[in-house]
């Protein structure tokens, strides 16, 4: 068991107006042993909005994510603390400027905070649960695009197959806009659920997931749900949790909730379940999140919060734990318990080769606060942090777990969002922080102790059903928000870093987008352009200069072109016995390009003297390789002539002018030693003699054209060598003139 403590204590909390926070307060750790690590969570920049609803309403921000298009939050409005009214979404640039804000009226009972993640084309997905009395919890997802319009919502409160309410707990956007989203379905049990939509919200299919009739599983229970989604390669993986089965007799209040995984293929089809036990006695694992190591393709992290209230599952006094998982192998490689008091994880991510958990920290005395944990990929807990943004706890409904108000930025920070709450309008305080500051907050500390869980037994089974699923869409009503007011306060940045490198480009038309984005520095390149985006298309040398308040660097970088390989080789080449035939496999394009054989030899050109299969592989530094395969067969052959038996010279057409002896048409390679021809009339007059290499042009030895009709040849060769050594050819034959 492994144990680390670090000092506690709290900063004095300020108060303002209705005994709100806004201010903030930064609350850190004493420094553990010497660590590289270049930490958090220094900010240096915060922001206070005021939206202005005008009918006194109060806001309770409930997510916040970042894309392309800047960063995203949304939340509820309220008009009294039992019911929310509208839905309230905003939108910041990357330096922290309110861009625009839409609120919705989403004409429903939302009975857990909404949600964000991004889509394909830089908008963005809302999803939330709905309370209908008389049918129970359903799921509600709409789509927003990168302006803010609505483009569509489905209400899903209807499964056939599977009667009973519904939610979702987390959705995955996948590269071709297609939406997984995963929950439960509850119907006396409860119910993994796995729902596919297309980019527009039409339902592909959907799938619950349940025990075979007549397995008896002692560990599974009657509750058991899907809680997050990650795509797996070409399949998608899923982290869920599940409720042991206790033996006939115990109390309900005991039974224990387990972390479980189910694999799909790329379509949504099942693949395998893989349930896990601990052997922790009395401990509840509710899972949050699943990420992808960034060094091991086969491990993945599940994140959540360890809860020992057995008889209150959703007590605040909760611990973060995390277990390193290999999928393939089925095996828990590690799991740690990080003792954090009131916590609840909310989001996982790899920094280098960091784990980095993002949780809440509800403390019982009413204070609230953002935590940061790094983790190494050994489970040991390397530093943690706190950071207090606004009030979080603004309304009640808003402690549920479902709430996440942080999210690692896209240049290493952290954005953080909170609430005052004061009437009449709905306030933001949003703040962004550093990605790199050696200096923590050390005046104020906090407690933290991470120890080793015992192993946690690997318990697989299969087991589903598919169903399919109806919807029905709805169009809100959305108004601009008119009137907000924003403070921004900053502090100086690091010295800027400019991550450039040479870049080869392959293919015309050639393109290449170099992106050198900070939240911090104005940028300026060779041709005197200030676009932290810039398009290139053209090969060169270029530089640029990013320079803020603490300091200036310069940069190059070279731009070239390569050609890809491309095909040389013929499939099937032949060549006579005993002779030498060199297969020629150099590129037509000019480039720099490597030669490989499969007998291991290198170069463009390959010497055979046999049949036999052979592939030469060409590859490009930048542009790839290709391979080509070849059959080279050898083939008893002697050297033959091929002779003409007209020509034109008449019709002065330049075409069939000459006559010449070939001795190509079959073996290139007989070399001639010596040879020559005769021509002969009718009467045996020679009327031409020349080499076997000159044609006759049907002329006589006077140059003039000899008479129409038909002529007399003798053509004599001495080969050089074929297959049966030395060889002479003596031909004759006719040839007409016309």
């Amino acid at each position: 068991m492994k144990h680390f403590r670090l000092n506690a204590a709290w900063l004095k909390n300020t108060f303002l107006g209705f005994n709100v926070l806004v201010g903030l307060a930064l609350v850190g750790v004493s420094p553990v042993k010497a660590q590289e690590y270049c930490g958090y969570p220094e900010v240096y920049k915060l922001s206070t909005v005021t939206l202005d609803t005008n009918d006194k309403q109060t806001h309770a921000v409930s997510d916040v994510i970042q894309n392309q298009r800047g960063v995203w939050t949304v939340g509820l409005t309220y008009d009294n603390p039992a019911r929310a009214k509208h839905l309230l979404i905003t939108r910041f640039n990357d330096t922290g400027k309110l861009e625009w804000h839409r609120q919705y009226n989403v004409q429903m009972a939302l009975a857990s905070p909404p949600r964000l993640f991004s889509t394909d084309d830089q908008g963005v997905l809302i999803i939330a649960n709905v309370l209908n009395p008389s049918i129970g919890y359903y799921p509600w997802i709409a789509s927003i695009g990168p302006d803010g319009t609505y483009r569509w919502g489905r209400q899903l409160d209807q499964i056939p197959g599977v009667p009973g309410s519904a939610i979702f707990n987390n959705v995955e956007v996948k590269s071709n806009g297609e939406i997984w989203a995963v929950g439960g379905v509850f119907n006396g049990i409860h119910t993994p659920v796995c729902v596919r939509l297309n980019r527009f919200g039409n339902v592909l299919d959907a799938r619950a997931f349940v025990e075979p009739v007549g397995q008896t599983l002692p560990f599974i229970s009657n509750f058991n749900y899907f809680k997050d989604i990650i795509s797996w390669g070409n399949s998608m993986l899923v982290a869920g949790e599940y409720q042991e089965n206790l033996p006939a007799g115990s109390p309900s209040a005991s039974s224990r909730f387990q972390p479980f995984l189910t694999l799909f293929d790329s379509a949504g089809g099942f693949v395998r379940n893989i349930y896990f036990k601990s052997e922790l006695p009395s401990m509840n694992y509710r899972v949050k999140e699943i990420v992808r190591s960034t060094r091991h393709p086969s491990r993945v992290f599940m994140v959540g919060s360890l809860n020992a209230n057995i008889s209150d599952p959703n007590s605040i006094k909760n611990s973060v734990w995390a277990a390193c998982i290999d999928v393939l192998k089925d095996s828990v490689l590690w799991q740690y318990t990080y003792d954090t008091l009131e916590s609840q994880a909310q989001r996982a991510y790899f920094d280098r080769d960091k784990l980095m958990i993002l949780y809440r920290v509800n403390r019982a005395d009413g204070i609230h606060a953002n935590g940061i944990m790094q983790i190494d990929s050994l489970g040991n807990l390397e530093f943690v942090n706190h950071m207090k943004v606004g009030d979080q706890n603004l309304l009640s409904d808003l402690t549920d777990p479902i709430v996440r108000n942080s999210y690692p930025l896209r240049d290493g920070g952290l954005v953080l969002v909170g609430n005052d709450a004061a009437q009449d309008t709905a306030h933001l305080t949003i703040a962004w922080t550093k990605p790199c500051d050696p200096d923590f907050c050390t005046n104020i500390a906090y407690s933290v102790q991470a120890k080793k869980s015992s192993a946690m037994a690997k318990r697989p089974t299969k087991g589903y059903s598919e169903i399919s699923l109806s919807s029905k869409s709805f169009s809100p009503n959305s108004s601009q928000v008119p009137q907000f007011r924003q403070t921004v306060g900053c502090r100086f940045c690091p010295k800027p870093i400019i991550n450039v490198s040479d870049v080869i480009l392959c293919d015309f038309p050639l393109f290449h987008q170099q992106d050198v984005w900070d939240i911090y520095s104005e940028v300026t390149w060779n041709d005197g352009d200030n676009a932290k985006y810039k398009s290139f298309d053209r090969v060169g040398l270029y530089w640029l200069i990013k320079q803020n308040a603490c300091g200036t660097v310069r940069d190059t970088f070279r731009i070239s072109k390569e050609n890809r390989p491309v095909k040389v080789l013929n499939d099937n080449e032949y060549f006579c016995r005993g002779r030498l035939f060199t297969l020629k496999g150099a590129q037509p394009n000019p480039g720099t390009f490597f030669y490989n054989w499969s007998d291991g030899s290198s170069g463009s050109e390959k010497n055979v003297f046999e049949t036999k299969t052979l592939s030469l592989t060409t590859s490009s530094p930048g542009c790839g390789s290709r391979t080509d395969v070849v059959n080279v067969f050898q083939a008893n052959c002697d050297c033959e002539i091929c002779v003409p038996n007209a020509i034109t010279p008449y019709n002065s057409d330049s075409k069939n002018d000459e006559w010449l002896p070939r001795t190509d048409c079959k073996y290139a390679n007989c070399a001639i030693k010596e040879g020559s021809y005769r021509i002969y009339n009718r009467w045996g007059e020679k009327v031409a003699e020349n080499p076997i290499n000159v044609a006759w042009n049907g002329t006589d030895a006077k140059g003039d054209f000899v008479a129409r009709g038909v002529y007399i040849y003798n053509i004599k060769i001495i080969f050089d060598e074929s297959v049966e050594g030395n060889r002479i050819i003596n031909e004759s034959g006719d040839i007409t003139v016309y």
